[in-house]
């Protein structure tokens, strides 16, 4: 069993642009719209619609956390203590406990060591991140074969 705390150092939000600018001349205002057109015009409307919403901007979590990984059993394991880069989020798999945090993912072997980091392309989705702890927590992670899986954006 494994405890899990997380405190943050420094909280920083950071703005990305989600959003492709807006066409320079739109499928709306061509005057006559075709059957053919239709679907590139809905097209357009959705991402109106999204720019005005959002801006067309995502914010990223690029706060600086203090994570510690205690285990209860084996009780001998010694504590890991360090610092992330993003929300962390802890996943207990069945050899592995994988430590997400915005960009990153650390595994760690049942005695708290850590065996590998790696860098991901981007941070793991909002979804992922809305449900964990709760009922309906998905897991981005899975451990088959001796292989670990990460994925970043949950269905």
């Amino acid at each position: 069993m494994i405890q899990f705390k997380s405190a943050v150092l420094e909280k920083r939000l950071v703005a990305v642009q989600a959003m492709k600018a807006a066409p320079a001349e739109s499928t709306l205002n061509s005057g006559t719209l075709s059957a053919r057109d239709s679907m590139k015009a809905a097209g357009e409307m959705m991402n109106e619609m999204q720019r005005e919403r959002t801006g067309g901007v995502n914010y990223e979590n690029e706060s600086r956390y203090q994570v510690t990984l205690h285990r209860v059993a084996p009780a001998d394991a010694p504590d890991w203590t360090g610092e992330v880069i993003g929300l962390p989020l802890l996943f207990a798999l069945k050899t592995v406990d994988v430590l997400v945090a915005g960009k990153t993912v650390h595994a760690f072997n049942k005695k708290n060591q850590k065996l590998w980091e790696g860098k991901l392309s981007f941070p793991v989705a909002d979804n992922v991140m809305a449900g964990y702890g709760g009922d309906r927590a998905i897991c981005p992670c899975l451990e088959e074969a001796g292989s670990l899986y990460v994925s970043i954006r949950a269905c």
